[in-house]
């Protein structure tokens, strides 16, 4: 997403976050899916067109407007946090209730609510800055000043907003 907006800057159409969610939310779903995980697409450069060479190549609509790209960038994000959670429901034989985002896209209601709608349970975001809350919390517990992980977790939970994203249809599991 954020390659995608620096490549449209560059271009001369600089777009807020908040401008490209608006966007995003207006078009209607994505009818071509990317691989998040394959390596062209974890680099600088112009994720856009390879954004588009990649629906080309894979046979699906190419997105024509910055609209449709940021919808294919969202649902294809949607859907990689879908395959994750299945993926980990499949090597713990554990159903997940509910899923913990932590980071910069937690700001991103769009990405939260279609993650909720594709991975079927509620989606908890918290922690923009997950890190550095993490890495103090240890650093505390080292000290003694946090008694374990429940210490922890209770600690975080009460230092930040947790935001809930709820899906409308029944849970997957």
């Amino acid at each position: 997403m954020q390659e995608s907006r620096r490549q449209c800057r560059r271009e001369g159409r600089a777009y807020s976050f908040a401008e490209i969610e608006d966007m995003a939310r207006a078009h209607e779903e994505s009818q071509s899916v990317i691989d998040t995980d394959d390596p062209r697409f974890g680099s600088d450069g112009d994720l856009p067109q390879r954004i588009r060479d990649y629906c080309a190549e894979t046979g699906q609509p190419v997105p024509e407007n910055d609209a449709a790209l940021f919808r294919c960038i969202y649902d294809s994000l949607a859907r990689k946090y879908r395959e994750t959670v299945d993926a980990l429901r499949g090597l713990t034989g554990l159903c997940a209730e509910k899923l913990y985002v932590i980071g910069g896209g937690t700001k991103d209601a769009l990405l939260m609510e279609l993650t909720a709608k594709a991975c079927g349970i509620p989606v908890l975001a918290c922690g923009t800055e997950g890190s550095s809350l993490g890495n103090i919390a240890v650093q505390l517990a080292a000290a003694g000043l946090l008694d374990g992980l429940g210490d922890i977790r209770r600690v975080c939970a009460k230092s930040q907003e947790i935001r809930e994203f709820r899906l409308l249809g029944e849970t997957v599991c």
